[in-house]
């Protein structure tokens, strides 16, 4: 599957869903990315889409999202991305915080998010409206 680097827009990878594996890739003409990756920390993370549902992998943990679960981001310097669903703890992963410096120095108009997948994926989990967009972007 074609997934794109989440920090850069021209630069693509060849990902195993299954395996994990990750390698660089070109994009060819026709198949279109099916979802974004970027490094969190010691882990490469993946989000993307797989069977009609946006899925979440970091490391060998793979994480289809529900509206049923709880996905949160906490902490600036450690970010604690976890994902909860009936009060368990699903997906744990603490990584550091990828922007530097933070983006209260930033005059342009980039958002936080456009540099923390930890954070993207949060976001868009709140969203159902988001999701959806996804979905359709990369189905």
């Amino acid at each position: 599957m074609l997934v794109q680097d989440f920090l850069r827009a021209g630069a693509f990878f060849d990902f195993d869903p299954e395996t994990g594996s990750l390698a660089p890739a070109e994009a060819a003409p026709g198949p279109h990315p099916q979802g974004v990756a970027m490094r969190l920390g010691d882990l490469n993370a993946v989000f993307f889409a797989n069977q009609g549902k946006l899925t979440l992998r970091v490391g060998n943990e793979t994480v289809p999202l529900r509206s049923s679960q709880k996905v949160s981001l906490r902490g600036e310097d450690l970010r604690h991305l976890a994902i909860e669903e009936d009060g368990n703890v699903i997906l744990r992963h603490a990584y550091q915080n990828p922007i530097d410096p933070p983006m209260d120095f930033d005059l342009g108009m980039a958002e936080e998010e456009d540099f923390d997948l930890g954070l993207y994926v949060a976001n868009v989990a709140a969203s159902r409206e988001r999701a959806n967009l996804l979905l359709d972007r990369w189905t």
